[in-house]
């Protein structure tokens, strides 16, 4: 059994989205080199959450808009728009956006967490394509012959977690966590003699449906970004469980090695279970 694959509908065409031009002129153009954030006051009461991308030479070249609050007609509460200077797309800025604004607004991140009456998320065309393509070969699925709350618990169980957190031949030789909301962790390994560390925080718990935290390694450049990790757990029939883990802003370089990786925490994630 395979996660299924998330397919993305537009509900707005590319042509209906303010430009870029028309954007960038309500921002100052030159300021500090990668994401700041901004607040954007309409007025006493109504305010927008703004991230500003500007390059090493200080240009803006993106913007990510949040609205915390309805903005009627056109704008629902927790939607975002996400605009990158033209001659500068498709080279990782809207992905460090939306890194960014997951990090610190983690709404949204399990499938079928909308309210009813949210319907479909606000995408252009353009938007739908570069969702799929984030996600695309970015999955890991595995069953367990166990329900959803008992995997759950396994994620929050650090002693647990030093019999499967690694791919073998790696192995944790520490594990400390805070599991709750910008809670931190941190992950000690032993790579056949090589000696490296993971950390992060917790973004978001939704037991037993899953969580949300970000990875960052030590065998890494030290300036690279972190990533991302959603675990959603969904009930099957006879008691199953799939988990799907999704690995989101990894460097295409590393995709290959962890999506593996995954796979086989998965598959000693579930021989500890079996043992319990």
């Amino acid at each position: 059994m395979e996660p299924e694959p998330l397919r993305f509908t537009a509900t707005v065409s590319d042509e209906q989205m303010y430009t870029w031009e028309s954007q960038a002129l309500q921002y100052p153009q030159t300021g500090p080199q990668g994401i700041s954030y901004f607040r954007g006051e309409l007025n006493a009461e109504l305010y927008v959450d703004c991230l500003l991308y500007r390059d090493e030479a200080g240009e803006l070249v993106g913007i990510l808009n949040r609205y915390p609050t309805a903005f009627p007609p056109h704008e629902r509460e927790g939607d975002q728009n996400i605009w990158v200077r033209p001659d500068r797309r498709r080279q990782g800025i809207g992905t460090a956006l939306s890194r960014e604004a997951t990090i610190r607004w983690p709404s949204g991140l399990f499938r079928g967490e909308l309210p009813p009456d949210r319907g479909e998320p606000k995408l252009t065309e353009t938007g739908a394509r570069w969702l799929e393509g984030m996600f695309e070969k970015r999955s890991v699925g595995h069953v367990f012959p166990t329900p959803p709350d008992v995997v759950y618990d396994a994620w929050l169980d650090a002693e647990g977690m030093r019999e499967w957190m690694c791919p073998r031949p790696a192995v944790p030789t520490h594990i400390e966590i805070d599991p709750q909301v910008d809670g931190h962790y941190r992950i000690d390994i032993d790579n056949e003699g090589v000696a490296l560390s993971v950390t992060g925080r917790y973004v978001a718990f939704e037991r037993p449906r899953g969580l949300v935290f970000t990875w960052h390694c030590t065998a890494w450049d030290s300036s690279a970004p972190e990533t991302v990790v959603i675990v959603q757990l969904e009930p099957r029939d006879e008691g199953l469980t799939l988990m799907t883990i999704r690995h989101l802003m990894l460097a295409e370089e590393l995709q290959d090695e962890y999506m593996a990786g995954w796979g086989c925490i998965a598959a000693q994630l579930e021989e500890r279970l079996a043992q319990r």
